[in-house]
């Protein structure tokens, strides 16, 4: 009988006698081992590129975990959802909004108020900036909004 192994005739002194030596033994299963590696490794290559898909949210292209995953993460699905969701419910979403500005008016208001102040005093300060940068002035320029002091 040839070993699998070393291709060496021997002789078989039990039935389970498969390779000629111990060490050709490890051998065979080591190339055995690399075979179903081999065979593994391009079976997930063949689903890889079998199971891309791309993110209807993101527009990234990802692997599907299962077939009915549609998107990449739990963060592009609950946003994803939720933007269906609200353009299939415009009406909806619109009425609530209307009823909650209605109901906390001065609330909504007053946050806008304080949006605008923000802003301005941003802006206020960018553009202080700018001018002390277009006058070469090398004098410290400010980084904090004057709401601050």
């Amino acid at each position: 009988m040839k070993c699998p192994a070393c291709e060496k005739d021997f002789v078989k002194l039990s039935p389970s006698d498969e390779q000629c030596s111990i060490e050709c033994r490890d051998r065979w299963d080591e190339i055995v081992e690399q075979k179903e590696a081999d065979k593994i490794a391009a079976r997930q290559k063949r689903l890889e590129v079998k199971n891309t898909r791309k993110c209807p949210y993101c527009k990234e292209n990802f692997v599907k975990k299962h077939n009915r995953q549609k998107y990449c993460s739990l963060k592009c699905g609950r946003n994803g959802s939720k933007n269906k969701w609200m353009k299939k419910n415009a009406a909806k979403v619109k009425a609530y909004k209307r009823k909650y500005y209605y109901a906390h008016r001065e609330e909504v208001l007053a946050y806008q108020r304080e949006w605008k102040l923000k802003k301005d005093a941003k802006e206020k300060v960018e553009s202080k900036n700018r001018l002390l940068e277009a006058t070469g002035d090398q004098g410290e320029l400010s980084q904090k909004s004057p709401t601050a002091e």
